[in-house]
């Protein structure tokens, strides 16, 4: 796609003249160590899992991991991104307390971040 034309600056010169786009402000990374300790922790934790998931889990257990996923999965989409983010639909207290609770689950900060 062809930069905007509007947005670029003439730049002349003696012998010719073009257009240059702007340049973007550098940008400055933050390290959240908080952040990289607790993913780093769960990504570990997910290998360790996955490795006693065949060995030594009971079907019980792999059970209980498929519903805590999809409600977590749901208190994420339906409530932290649809309800709290977009505000694609309203909700009455005891579906919001329930969102919050599944959303938990997740453990992606808080409801609303």
């Amino acid at each position: 796609m062809a930069p905007d034309v509007s947005t670029m600056e003439m730049i002349t010169s003696d012998s010719e003249q073009k257009l240059v786009a702007p340049q973007a402000a550098p940008r400055k990374f933050q390290i959240v160590y908080r952040n990289l300790l607790t993913f780093g922790y769960a990504h570990l934790s997910a290998l360790y899992g996955l490795y006693l998931a065949c060995t030594s889990a009971k079907w019980q257990s792999i059970f209980f991991f498929y519903i805590l996923f999809v409600l977590s999965s749901i208190g994420i989409t339906a409530g932290a991104h649809r309800l709290w983010t977009h505000k694609a639909y309203k909700a009455n207290m005891p579906l919001q307390i329930i969102l919050m609770l599944m959303n938990s689950l997740a453990f992606q900060n808080t409801a609303t971040d």
